[in-house]
């Protein structure tokens, strides 16, 4: 690789020399996995005190604790199913980051656009767009498109140009993402 690979997400950088990109492309692209059973005792703490004040005090706050028990414990069952049975698009995604090879791509196309109502955390502020081609392991010549902020690139940096090399995360022709 002649020229440095320019990274959509900078903090790669220092990742690059282990797996512990993979891991970040995860948790950037997933988020933090949620653990709702961690907060399941804290949620049946008001059915905790029902039940107590209601078998002492009256049959309909401890049929009321019951039912609200029942409802905070299937709600919690579908959050954890939810989690545990991740869908397709979050499978892809963990495949990607974790059995995806790393190789070297090309800039195709670089701007500054201003970010869209799909972004709510990024509303009123610029975002770069990259237009990366890569060959498939295929063979084939395949390109993709991300978008992400960077502040250090918004109004005066200079943009990477066309045929700067980036890194690309790549499994085949259908599924691949820059760094």
């Amino acid at each position: 690789m002649s020229a440095k690979p320019f990274l959509l997400d900078p903090a790669y950088e220092t990742l690059l020399d282990s797996s512990a990109f993979r891991h970040r492309f995860a948790e950037l692209r997933l988020g933090r996995s949620a653990e709702p059973w961690l907060l399941f005792p804290f949620a049946q703490f008001p059915t905790v005190i029902c039940v107590i004040l209601g078998f002492a005090l009256d049959a309909r706050v401890f049929l009321g604790a019951a039912i609200y028990g029942g409802a905070v414990c299937l709600m919690f069952a579908i959050a954890a199913m939810a989690i545990r049975f991740e869908g397709p698009t979050r499978q892809r995604i963990r495949h990607l980051a974790f059995e995806g090879d790393l190789v070297t791509g090309r800039i195709v196309h670089c701007v500054r656009k201003r970010a869209g109502p799909d972004q709510p955390d990024a509303a009123g502020s610029y975002c770069v767009e990259v237009k990366y081609a890569v060959t498939a392991p295929s063979g084939k010549e395949i390109t993709g498109v991300e978008m992400t902020m960077r502040e250090d690139l918004m109004l005066h940096d200079p943009l990477p140009s066309p045929g700067t090399p980036v890194l690309v995360l790549i499994i085949d022709e259908t599924l691949h993402a820059i760094l």
